[in-house]
């Protein structure tokens, strides 16, 4: 399928029994095996990129391979079938943005820009998070003025710019727990009387919460057991209220699902989901796994080490004080496009020339039984 037929039938057209993924660019490795799937597949991929991972180049650029937006979009400019995606999108969702210490109003201003400049480079989706939208404490009605004037920036500009956008929205948050009903009816009713009032194109996609949720290297949710005991009632209910809408449901956080639960999800008419850091989980689990293969035993003290004092394994993890393999397992996609480990990795492929290509295999096996297990797409 086309990447034009894609998104025609995407906005218009019908993807029941199928379940698109969205994938985290967690590395070069990662991106590259994104694209070779896709074409061996011939299926149409989403990158999602957060802030983080990929910035504009005034704003210090991302961790992936120092990619700023300009940089990254140039880069895939001749990859036919890949659409790339901006993930949690909005004020505060840098961690840039975070140490200048914005004021809330300098934050949503910035993040405006952001988008502005993935709207100038031809990203595809946006997604709107508001939930870090203040410094302060946050509310949903807060959420939903923040996201409204933002979206009606991007929605104006875009038009200007002659560039079409798919939004997604919500207000975005992070639990075990299967969403509220009823603040989501509120959430949804508010804005989209609030886009209709504006005269503003409505949203393709609404994030909302089905129990998955992601710590460490597991999936330890209520989402898991719901799908198992066929206990999947509450999450029904979120899927069907916002297909009400005529929006198409995302759910974040669905790393680490087996396949037994992957393949329910498109019978629950789940329209798309997201999965990120465990592509990163792989690339440092197959770099591990060669260190110890081949007694790259200093190498691998040193890779632990490095990702240790970067302190980026915390995100994932509430203890204090994992061992330090599974800090390396957790955060060592953080640092690969540190000057340091670009060192250490010249000396790994002085032993392990192939490594590459070996995360690459790992990984694209991955890709290939996820988007079957979703009826994606069938060998």
């Amino acid at each position: 399928m086309s990447k034009q037929k894609f998104l025609e039938k995407l906005r218009d057209g019908d993807f029941s029994n199928q379940t698109i993924p969205c994938f985290g660019p967690m590395s070069k490795n990662c991106i590259n095996s994104l694209s070779n799937v896709s074409k061996k597949s011939k299926m149409p991929l989403i990158i999602i990129a957060s802030r983080n991972q990929i910035e504009m180049k005034e704003k210090g650029s991302g961790y992936v391979n120092n990619l700023s937006t300009q940089d990254f979009m140039v880069d895939l400019k001749d990859e036919a079938n890949i659409i790339v995606g901006r993930d949690h999108g909005g004020p505060f969702q840098s961690q840039i943005d975070q140490a200048n210490c914005l004021s809330t109003e300098e934050a949503i201003a910035s993040s405006i820009e952001s988008f502005k400049t993935d709207i100038d480079c031809g990203v595809t989706f946006l997604h709107i998070d508001p939930s870090k939208y203040s410094i302060q404490s946050t509310n949903i009605d807060g959420m939903i003025e923040v996201l409204v004037h933002i979206y009606g920036e991007l929605d104006e500009y875009a038009k200007i710019k002659e560039k079409n956008v798919f939004f997604e929205i919500g207000s975005e948050g992070h639990g075990p727990e299967v969403d509220d009903k009823e603040e989501l009816h509120y959430f949804l009713d508010k804005v989209t009387e609030r886009l209709k009032r504006d005269n503003l194109d409505y949203p393709l996609f609404c994030v909302a919460k089905l129990g998955s949720y992601v710590l460490e290297d597991q999936n330890i949710g209520t989402f898991n057991d719901r799908i198992l005991k066929q206990d999947t009632k509450k999450i029904e209910e979120i899927v069907s209220l916002i297909h009400s809408y005529k929006l198409r449901l995302k759910q974040h956080n669905a790393d680490y699902l087996s396949p037994e639960v992957l393949s329910q999800i498109p019978k629950l008419k789940i329209d798309s989901i997201n999965i990120a850091p465990q592509l990163g989980l792989i690339e440092s689990e197959m770099i591990i796994q060669q260190l110890k293969t081949n007694n790259l035993n200093e190498i691998l003290g040193e890779f632990f080490s490095l990702v240790d004092q970067s302190n980026s394994w915390k995100k994932w993890t509430n203890s204090e004080e994992p061992n330090l393999e599974l800090k390396a397992r957790l955060g060592g996609h953080y640092v690969f496009s540190q000057q340091k480990f670009i060192r250490l990795k010249k000396r790994i492929l002085e032993v392990v020339p192939d490594l590459d290509s070996i995360i690459q295999s790992s990984l694209s096996s991955y890709l290939l039984d996820t988007m079957k297990n979703l009826n994606y797409w069938r060998a």
